[in-house]
């Protein structure tokens, strides 16, 4: 079962291999720079 999962990383090569990860596993990775982003 695939998860939305959202993830708040201000690193942007840490962002992109999360998302991969992520999405490679089957969930729908969410990606914010920060956290205001996040929960807007």
């Amino acid at each position: 079962m695939a998860a939305r999962i959202l993830i708040i990383e201000d690193n942007a090569i840490n962002m992109e291999l999360m998302v991969y990860l992520l999405g490679a596993f089957g969930h729908v990775p969410l990606g914010a720079r920060s956290g205001a982003e996040g929960l807007a």
